[in-house]
């Protein structure tokens, strides 16, 4: 049989792909890979259990969690107001370069945010965009803005599972301290920003503002062992791997979870 590798079971020959795998016909590659995404199940989480943990999609709620971080992904996003039932951001981007929108009139020229139609999907640069001031001088433009998020594609420390996990408003604190800005660091100093020095462990805290009668759970981040030269050579292959996966991925962002802006 040309082409073909014949494999015997219960004595008869089962034909398989060459060069494949009983189960995946043909050619597979990481363009393939939908990641799951972690994210923490919050008071006002729908289908996600108890809040107060991380939630993945196949079930999995943990309330903590030892990580590695492969790669970062630098992301920004314009939110409608929380009223507007839009479910997703007006923009957003993968890059903080260039933005992606289905409301190109609405962020070039303006409009009600409350009455967003969508139309053609168009790429703006985010330099020029009218909202590109706004996650670094926090002045809003039509009471909107447009903060700055990141993407962390991280392996469970135990599975070497990967995942994506998306981060902004009160997220952005720690992530920035314990993740980004020593990687940011690293590149400055070595040329490598290496996220994947050090385990990583999470757990999850609640906060509690009375006055505005709110509440909700963030990470803390505590970073574990450094690993040998070996381990980082690995990490390193696998972020070579899946970093085109985890970008493109993230600008396929799906709707926000909650249906609200992020915590300013």
């Amino acid at each position: 049989m040309t082409g073909k590798e014949v494999a015997q079971r219960d004595g008869q020959a089962v034909a398989t792909t060459e060069g494949g795998s009983v189960g995946l016909s043909g050619e597979f590659g990481e363009q393939d890979l939908s990641m799951p995404i972690c994210s923490i199940s919050q008071p006002m989480s729908q289908d996600k259990g108890e809040e107060g943990h991380f939630w993945f999609p196949d079930g999995t709620a943990v309330k903590s969690m030892n990580t590695v971080v492969l790669d970062i992904v630098a992301t920004r996003a314009l939110w409608a107001p929380v009223d507007s039932g839009l479910g997703a951001p007006i923009c957003r981007s993968a890059d903080r370069r260039m933005g992606i929108t289905l409301y190109p009139s609405f962020v070039e020229k303006g409009g009600d945010p409350m009455e967003l139609r969508e139309e053609e999907e168009a790429y703006i640069p985010c330099p020029d965009c009218r909202f590109g001031e706004t996650a670094t001088k926090f002045d809003k433009v039509e009471g909107l803005w447009c903060p700055f998020g990141y993407t962390l594609l991280m392996v469970c420390a135990e599975t070497d599972e990967p995942f994506l996990y998306f981060v902004k408003g009160m997220q952005m604190k720690p992530v920035k301290q314990r993740i980004v800005s020593p990687a940011i660091v690293r590149r400055n100093r070595t040329g490598n920003p290496a996220p994947y020095t050090n385990l990583l462990a999470w757990t999850v805290r609640l906060v509690e503002e009375k006055e505005k009668k709110r509440k909700y759970w963030v990470a803390d981040i505590a970073a574990g062992k450094t690993f040998s030269d070996a381990e980082q050579g690995s990490y390193h292959e696998m972020a070579l791997n899946l970093r085109g996966r985890a970008a493109a991925q993230t600008e396929e962002l799906p709707p926000d979870e909650e249906g609200q802006q992020p915590l300013a």
